[in-house]
Parts: C-alpha cells; sequence; structure tokens
C-alpha cells in the first residue's frame, strides 16, 4: 500500500473514531446522572494518565525498534525486545491498577468497590493495547495500529453501554466501568488475526536481551509523552479530586467539544511531519519555511472557523449532552481560546522534535505539565470553580506554545506560526 493510501486509511479510521467517540459521550451523558458521567470522567482521566507510564516507555519505543530490527533483520533482538516490553507493560499496568484502586477508593466521593475494582482493570487493559497498538504499527499494519483501540473499542463500548440500559432499565458508574473492561478485552482479542495477517518469519528467532539499551530509550521517551498526558488530564483529575463529580462532568464535556478544534491541526501534522525531517536533514531552509507556512494556513483560519461556529451554537451543542450540561458554556469558550492559540502556534511540537530538538520540547511540555498542576490545583482549592481550572490550564497551553515557537524561530530561524505568514505578507508589501 502505498504512503498517500495509508495515509488516506488512517485518517478515515481516526475520524470514524472520533465520531463514535462523541456519540459515546452523548450516550453516556443522557443515560448516566452528571455526577456518575462525573465520576466516570474521573476514572478514565485517571486510568488513561496511569497507562501511559505503566509500560515504562517500552509502548513508545516500540515504534523505534521494531521496524529497525526488521529492516536489518535481527530477529533474535525483536523477539527480546517484544517478550521484555509485553512482561514489563503487563506488569506495570497490574502494579499501578492496584494502586488506582486503593486511590479510588480512598478519595472522598469515591466510587462503589466493584467499579474501583473495575477501573483499575482499565490500566492494565488499557496499557497492553497500547503495546498491540504500537507494535501494528512497527509492523507496517495501518489497520492493526488504529482499528482496534480508536474504532472497534469506542464502538463496542457504545453497543454494551446501549445493550445493558436496554435490558436493566438503567446505568450507572459501575455499569459503565464493566462496560469499558469488557469493550478493551474484546478490542485485544483481535489483535492476533490482525497481527498473523503477512507471515512472520521472526516469529521462530531465538531471544536476545538487550535490556540496558531498551531501557534508556525508552525512559527518555517516556518523558514526553507522560509530560503531554498531564497536560491533557491534569485539569479533569484535579477537578474530580477537589470539587463535586458533577462539576468534572460539565468540565469533560466543555474539553471533548473544544477539541474538535484542533482536529484540523492533528490532521495536517500528520501529512507535513514527514517533510519537516526531511527538509530539516537536506537543511533546506527556505523550503522547510514554505512547507511551515502551507500548515499555517490550513491550520490557523479552519480551526478558527470551528471555533467560531462552536461559540456561536454553544447553547443548541450543549443541550445535545443534557439540559443539565448548559453549565460548561463558559468552560468552552475559555478552553476554544487555548484552541486557537494552540492551531496559530502552528506545529511547533513537531518541528522541534523532528529537527533534533526533542530535549528543548520535553523540557518545555515538563515545566508546563508542572505549571498546569499546580495552576489547576490552585484555582481549583481557592476559587472552586470549574471556570478559574479552564483558565489555568488555558493559560499552561499558551505557555508551552509560545515558548516553543520562540524556541523554533531562534534554533532554526523559521516561522512555524500564522504570525510568521503574517509577518511575511507585511514584509513583502514594504518592498513593494
Amino acid at each position: 500500500m502505498s504512503l498517500f493510501r495509508r495515509a488516506g486509511l488512517a485518517f478515515l479510521l481516526m475520524s470514524s473514531g472520533k465520531l463514535i467517540s462523541y456519540a459515546l459521550q452523548i450516550v453516556l451523558t443522557r443515560l448516566n446522572t452528571p455526577e456518575d458521567y462525573g465520576l466516570y470522567s474521573y476514572a478514565i482521566s485517571v486510568t488513561t494518565t496511569l497507562a501511559v507510564f505503566a509500560s515504562l516507555g517500552f509502548n513508545n519505543s516500540v515504534i523505534r525498534f521494531v521496524p529497525e530490527y526488521l529492516r536489518l533483520k535481527k530477529y533474535a533482538e525483536l523477539r527480546g525486545f517484544l517478550k521484555t516490553a509485553f512482561i514489563t507493560t503487563l506488569v506495570g499496568g497490574s502494579i499501578l491498577g492496584t494502586g488506582a484502586f486503593v486511590f479510588f477508593r480512598s478519595i472522598s466521593h469515591g466510587l462503589s468497590l466493584e467499579a474501583a475494582v473495575l477501573f483499575g482493570l482499565v490500566i492494565p487493559l488499557t496499557s497492553l493495547t497500547q503495546y498491540y497498538s504500537q507494535l501494528a504499527r512497527g509492523l507496517g499494519s495501518v489497520s492493526g495500529s488504529v482499528f482496534p483501540n480508536n474504532v472497534l473499542q469506542p464502538a463496542l463500548l457504545l453497543s454494551i453501554v446501549g445493550l445493558i440500559f436496554w435490558l436493566e432499565g438503567n446505568s450507572n458508574v459501575t455499569l459503565v466501568a464493566l462496560s469499558v473492561c469488557v469493550s478493551y478485552g474484546l478490542a485485544l482479542l483481535c489483535y492476533p488475526f490482525l497481527l498473523k495477517a503477512g507471515g512472520r518469519e521472526w516469529m521462530s528467532a531465538t531471544h536476545t536481551y538487550l535490556v540496558k539499551k531498551w531501557t534508556t530509550v525508552s525512559a527518555s521517551m517516556i518523558l514526553m509523552v507522560g509530560f503531554q498526558t498531564i497536560l491533557a488530564q491534569a485539569d479533569v483529575i484535579v477537578i474530580g479530586s477537589v470539587l463535586e463529580p458533577s462539576a468534572t462532568g460539565f468540565y469533560n464535556i466543555g474539553t471533548k467539544i473544544a477539541a474538535l478544534a484542533s482536529f484540523v491541526l492533528q490532521a495536517v501534522n500528520q501529512v507535513f511531519a514527514p517533510n519537516i525531517a526531511s527538509l530539516h536533514a537536506s537543511r533546506d531552509r527556505m523550503q522547510l519555511q514554505r512547507e511551515l507556512t502551507k500548515a499555517a494556513l490550513l491550520t490557523f483560519f479552519p480551526t478558527l472557523l470551528i471555533a467560531t461556529t462552536i461559540y456561536v451554537l454553544t447553547g443548541p451543542v450543549l443541550r445535545i449532552f443534557g439540559p443539565a450540561y448548559s453549565n460548561a458554556e463558559v468552560v468552552l469558550h475559555i478552553l476554544l481560546i487555548g484552541q486557537i492559540v494552540n492551531a496559530a502556534a502552528g506545529p511547533v511540537a513537531y518541528v522541534l522534535n523532528l529537527t533534533g530538538q526533542h530535549r528543548v520540547s520535553t523540557r518545555i511540555f515538563g515545566v508546563a505539565a508542572l505549571v498546569n498542576v499546580l495552576g489547576c490545583y490552585i484555582t481549583a482549592k481557592t476559587v472552586g470553580s470549574v471556570n478559574a481550572v479552564a483558565v489555568a490550564s488555558t493559560l499552561s497551553m499558551v505557555l508551552w506554545n509560545v515558548w516553543m515557537h520562540v524556541s523554533v524561530v531562534r534554533r532554526l530561524r523559521v516561522w512555524p506560526s500564522i504570525f510568521g505568514v503574517l509577518y511575511g505578507t507585511l514584509r513583502s508589501g514594504k518592498n513593494l
């Protein structure tokens, strides 16, 4: 399959997964009370964050070592790496799942015993799903890397939640937690069939272990992914820990809707990312600037249009999730500002990571994550408002975008943002 077709298939599957995920949120808010939906949102944010750390970074380094060992036909190293990664992920997920269970039972508005056990089980299931997804990606299987985790699992969850409500006549956070576990379990079962296609001659090789090398690389890769996950989940976790469960539900809906505005940036990044690395390697700064200008234009104005549309239609959009969620209006408007700034800055993180400046971006993400956690916690404790938390979260997003943009301009002498396009246009006009 050509690169263009593979990219198109990945985009189609990811778009389908997004639509299913939003349909799932609508069903969950409609079938559950705001308190139960808030507890679900809180628990999922906690499990999502912990699952990233369960593999100690091995899930992230799969995409580096698997293609390398396959290309060099180092099948013994490949089998040793995969076995090490699988065991690390399973053990780490189980340990963190146990810790999550204890945590869920200790918070003031804690989950029931059954829900705490089920959400604890979600962590190893999620981390194993991420492992197989990355493995499929490393093996070159687009369908295997995207379909089970991004499409099948949310589709199964949506179906199971609906089926349980039809059979039981009600829904609550415990039944939703059970549905999450079952959906991940069923999604995991399809990976062996997807990965089996196309013969694997390396499966019969012996095992060679280079644990020190793998651990070093994996540990360095987990920092950036971990910081990004904390940036994305800290606000919901803080609200769920400090404020009432219903507040968590209102806020989570605001984040889900605001995230619609980021879809264009994600799609453009996927298309332009390979060009950034190749142009930097060839030291063609002028062409790199042209590509970044195209990316900025393709990203900012569609994002601004989407954000403006959501702002104008805030009332009708929120009513889709239920009348109680009209309380998320101010939160949504604040978070939309962050998404506009994110789009205006352009693919700054990609530019730094793909031009050998990944340590810079990791440091920036780390500081921003710390600022985000502290800002959200302080505002939640002192102000006691989800709107104040939204402001803190948005400011942290502005911080890392501006900081990375300045770093790109200073280190690489290119402008990745829409402001670079406007500056170039004004400069050209003056020269005329």
